[in-house]
């Protein structure tokens, strides 16, 4: 039996996996920050990235790991602190979620730091795959709503500057299918895109559209950027690597498609327009 652990089970991505998995009577085992936040009906179990002694305990007979560790100054050392619990618990396989273009060897600080921890992984001595998504079509929702539903976006790239959208619900399909199946994908990396490379203005005018309101686009100074992530008392390491993402996509860097979705779950990629045509109520 292949007993799974998805961490982060409360955020986007554990989320909709947590859904499909429930949706499709998968066993697992929910790991959460507290029990107060725990996943209705199912085991749930507390992940603290700090403590390695509770990360041991939490990892105890589990078979398959998903590890995600949302964006933080302590992203690397809280992930290596999973990595070698895990294998001190036991844990058979680790699937991973990274980034796109993740890379120890990178000019730039995003890929970088994911591909920093990607290798740790693979030179653990664990059975790997590590999910590497694209940007995240639901970034219009989280992080963009108020500016959407004010008319006027404003980011620190070029207008016509694109860069590949996928659905976290695509990405927590392929995730759902590694995970009850990690021998057919041991020590992999999977790049999961959608089908689309389209600019923020693209996108917008895609929304704008489905709720019948205009909605401009204005590309704004790193400075002006760095500034209005300060006032939102986001930390010094997050904006850094916000810019340094803002700056592959400047260069087009972030343009790319892969074939993972369709490859591993049957089905093609979520477009944009369906995205929209799913969410358009937050807009409105």
């Amino acid at each position: 039996m292949n007993k799974i652990l998805i961490t982060g089970a409360t955020g986007n991505i554990g989320s909709e996996i947590v859904k499909l998995f429930k949706k499709n009577n998968v066993d697992f085992i929910a790991g959460v920050t507290s029990l107060e936040k725990a996943v209705p009906n199912v085991e749930n179990r507390v992940i603290d990235f700090n403590s390695k002694a509770s990360l041991i305990k939490a990892f105890e007979g589990i078979d398959t790991l998903f590890l995600l560790y949302a964006m933080g100054e302590k992203m690397i050392e809280w992930n290596k602190n999973a990595v070698d619990a895990a294998k001190e618990a036991g844990v058979k396989h680790l699937v991973r979620s990274s980034g796109a273009g993740a890379d120890a060897n990178a000019g730039f600080m995003m890929p970088k730091v994911q591909g920093t921890i990607d290798d740790y992984i693979k030179q653990s001595g664990l059975d790997y795959t590590i999910t590497q998504p694209a940007s995240f079509m639901q970034n219009f929702i989280t992080f963009l709503t108020p500016a959407i539903k004010s008319g006027t976006v404003y980011q620190p790239v070029a207008k016509d500057a694109k860069l590949n959208w996928v659905d976290v619900r695509d990405i927590a399909a392929v995730n759902t299918v590694i995970l009850q199946n990690p021998g057919q994908y041991k020590n992999q990396s999977i790049t999961i895109s959608g089908s689309e490379n389209l600019s923020y203005d693209e996108g917008l005018q895609i929304i704008a559209k489905a709720i019948n309101r205009p909605i401009q686009f204005v590309t704004v100074p790193d400075e002006a950027a760095i500034e209005a992530m300060k006032s939102y008392q986001m930390s010094q390491f997050n904006t850094d690597m916000m810019m340094s993402l803002n700056t592959i996509i400047n260069l087009g860097y972030a343009a790319f498609t892969t074939t993972a979705v369709k490859d591993i779950t049957g089905n093609d990629p979520i477009t944009f327009q369906q995205f929209v045509n799913d969410f358009k109520a937050v807009w409105c």
